[in-house]
């Protein structure tokens, strides 16, 4: 699971081993560094036919656009993401992997 707080993202995850779920009192939470707060988002709007604006990245991530704005660049010379906003074209979106893993440093 993802919980984002005001500052903050955190992914839960449950036990999986049967026994070891039913013992457990509460969920295994890892916090995420900022550093990789650019390839989570995009892994989650570029899932998003639509996609979204690009103010919505610093809005969503405190981050500065420009920290994925060569990265960005580069998708939409290749074609793979559109102009105007965070998303994928159609070709882009058969290659959602490559797209995401661009942003992975």
């Amino acid at each position: 699971g993802k919980l984002t707080k005001s500052d903050q993202l955190i992914r839960t995850r449950k036990n999986k081993q049967p026994n070891a779920y039913l013992k457990a009192t509460k969920r295994i939470t890892t916090e995420i560094d900022k550093k990789e707060l650019p390839v989570e988002f995009m892994m989650n709007v570029l899932r998003l036919t639509k996609g979204v604006s690009k103010s919505q990245f610093t809005e969503r991530t405190g981050l500065p656009f420009a920290c994925i704005e060569a990265t960005v660049s580069a998708l939409v010379e290749e074609k793979v993401m559109l102009p105007d906003r965070l998303a994928l074209t159609e070709f882009g979106y058969r290659h959602l992997d490559y797209a995401v893993g661009r942003f992975l440093h």
